[in-house]
């Protein structure tokens, strides 16, 4: 597979060409199963390496739902009124099997629950048939390499785009997912934003991934750097009525009291509060937001997080007048 850059084309064909405004959703070449959409405004895109107008880029990341067009159609006002690009990208489900709903919460590498995360995977999993006809892919995922990946081809094709940093998002699951993408790649963020997280991972030495970080290197490869992280600006927002998560909800269903232990039963806002708390504790630079009279809704917690990303990129704006 191939691309033609955006500088190699006439300027005033890229928006008939679906390049510029509204880019359809769109597959990511290095792995077509992922796929992303994006909203380049038109007025201020340059296709130009050289330029010295090249835009900053927003990622913001789906929920559980996989609605990642509502997610890019919140941030369009917020482009334009900006001069930024908004990119969402597509994880779908099922990637990583029959029942692969929540893998990309954890970056490709296990569910929460440990022992009785297992045993609850392969309680509803019993009932599993094959499907004819279809092999099925030995292709390991890392949804956090596929994100790097994705930014590698975002500056291919539109070089007017500044990808060596970007401003991360997520809300629900997608707050899960920027999270742990924050612990393991920090030095390519200038801001992230977690909202209405349902499960955490805890700066935790001592526990073992996703609950803790004791073994990123054997799982991932990689150490997190607590010194790059203590650079990034983050925001943790949640709603003051957001309650228990679903996938805490559906293991409670499932396995009774067998998954009754004290973490689960946290809401959604006492997680977001302990994350923050802890976070604080090993000194990174955290603003905590709680919407009162909010429960899980994305809209009404999305003004906290408009407000902090404007402020992150006013100043990444005024950096380069310097």
């Amino acid at each position: 597979m191939s691309i033609v850059p955006t500088d190699s084309i006439d300027r005033t064909l890229l928006p008939s060409l679906f390049l510029t405004n509204s880019v359809p959703t769109t597959a990511l070449q290095a792995d077509p199963r992922v796929s992303y959409a994006a909203y380049i405004p038109d007025s201020h895109y340059y296709p130009d390496t050289d330029s010295p107008s090249k835009l900053p880029l927003l990622v913001t990341i789906h929920g559980t739902h996989r609605d990642h067009l509502r997610y890019l159609d919140v941030w369009r006002p917020f482009a334009e009124r900006e001069r930024c690009t908004i990119l969402a990208p597509l994880f779908p489900a099922m990637l990583q099997g029959p029942l692969d709903i929540m893998g990309y919460h954890y970056l490709g590498r296990g569910d929460a629950g440990g022992a009785k995360g297992k045993a609850f995977k392969e309680k509803l999993l019993s009932g599993q048939i094959s499907v004819p006809n279809v092999k099925q892919s030995a292709k390991d995922v890392r949804h956090d390499l596929c994100l790097l990946v994705m930014l590698d081809e975002v500056a291919l094709r539109w070089p007017g785009i500044d990808t060596s940093k970007v401003f991360l998002t997520g809300f629900s699951g997608g707050a899960q997912f920027v999270h742990r993408f924050l612990y393991l790649h920090p030095e390519g963020l200038h801001a992230a934003a977690v909202a209405g997280l349902g499960e955490m991972t805890a700066l935790d030495a001592s526990k073992p991934w996703p609950e803790g970080v004791e073994d990123v290197v054997d799982v991932f490869g990689k150490a997190v750097d607590f010194e790059i992280l203590r650079s990034v600006p983050v925001l943790a927002a949640v709603g003051g009525d957001d309650g228990v998560s679903m996938g805490t909800q559906l293991r409670k269903a499932v396995m009774g009291k067998e998954d009754g232990g004290k973490k689960s039963a946290l809401t959604r806002l006492e997680q977001m509060e302990m994350l923050a708390k802890g976070w604080r504790e090993e000194g990174m630079l955290v603003e905590e937001v709680v919407v009162p009279g909010v429960a899980h809704e994305m809209a009404k917690v999305h003004p906290a997080i408009e407000d902090f990303m404007t402020r992150k990129l006013q100043l990444w704006w005024e950096g380069k007048k310097s």
